[in-house]
């Protein structure tokens, strides 16, 4: 499946639905979600500026809030797509590797007043989250030259699964199964960097002592139901 949303030309995701029994298509009122653009002069009569006017944090949890993304499965799917087509109930999401847009922010979609998580998944500063593990946009200099070091992919890995360990699998044991795809095209990116790129239950041979550490967070810990691996899984 990897290889399918990877080459895929564009990928749409029922974002709106609550289940399978549900598609992309909700009653709506699409002046509530359409932009408020002003055209203002600070300084000067001449030295006019536009400005969109709308509340940014609702449209982050629009984007973000939705039960289809809190699915383990459907991160591989978000980072492997080049474009995804969000239908949501209130408005419609676009999402690629240059930029996330929707109907109140058709230019972009800002990341001022962003929750903290958000903020740092979508950080133009930073990596972009889009994409973490293949090969960057050819007009981003910036990100390519992040990529290319091993401590810059080994933090993008640890983030990703950090975000994936946050989402819902119906069946633990497809805990590993469900990151393959992402996993293969970091083995590419160590590869080509001349890195161990072996590969063992969610760790990777260059950064094997580092990926033995672990962490609890809060004070109630998960148990394992059933043995899932002969080796330590660090995705546990």
């Amino acid at each position: 499946m990897g290889e399918v949303y990877s080459n895929a030309f564009v990928t749409v995701c029922a974002h709106g639905a609550a289940d399978d029994s549900q598609g992309c298509f909700f009653p709506r009122i699409p002046s509530d979600v359409a932009p408020t653009e002003l055209t203002l002069a600070l300084h000067r009569p001449s030295d006019k500026s536009s400005y969109i006017l709308g509340e940014n944090y609702l449209t982050w949890i629009y984007r973000f809030d939705a039960r289809v993304l809190r699915r383990a499965w459907v991160l591989q799917e978000q980072l492997l797509s080049r474009r995804i087509l969000y239908f949501g109930r209130e408005q419609i999401f676009w999402e690629c590797r240059s930029t996330t847009r929707c109907e109140t922010y058709p230019n972009g979609v800002p990341i001022i007043n962003a929750p903290a998580i958000m903020t740092r998944m979508l950080d133009r500063d930073k990596i972009l989250w889009k994409t973490p593990l293949d090969v960057a946009s050819e007009n981003n200099i910036r990100v390519r030259l992040h990529l290319d070091t091993l401590g810059s992919c080994l933090l993008e890995w640890e983030q990703t699964v950090q975000e994936y360990n946050r989402r819902h699998l119906t069946h633990v044991n497809d805990r590993l199964v469900a990151i393959a795809g992402l996993a293969s095209q970091m083995k590419e990116k160590l590869r080509g960097l001349g890195a161990d790129d072996a590969y063992h239950a969610g760790i990777w041979g260059f950064s094997l002592p580092r990926g033995l550490l672990w962490q609890v967070h809060g004070t109630r810990c998960r148990g394992m139901r059933f043995w899932r691996s002969g080796k330590y899984d660090y995705e546990e």
